[in-house]
């Protein structure tokens, strides 16, 4: 009877771990998007002013032509 009883502890400790990895799993996936967005919103911001978003005014960095070509350049896809 004691030996069934640890193989069914075994088998619930086995499902409750799968069940938290998977929910681990789902979380990264996620995150993963927004932080991907959040990239995304940075660059654009980068484009536009010529400086990352928490960098002061002063590092802009100016290039003649602006930074909109950067997209048009070959074999970059936004």
């Amino acid at each position: 009877m004691l030996a069934g009883i640890g193989v069914d502890a075994y088998s619930i400790a086995t499902i409750v771990a799968a069940v938290l990895a998977i929910v681990a799993l789902g979380v990264v996936q996620f995150r993963g998007h927004h932080d991907h967005d959040a990239e995304d919103e940075q660059r654009a911001f980068f484009d536009e002013h010529g400086r990352w978003p928490d960098e002061p005014e002063s590092a802009a960095r100016r290039r003649p032509g602006g930074y909109g070509a950067v997209d048009d350049l070959p074999g970059r896809e936004r």
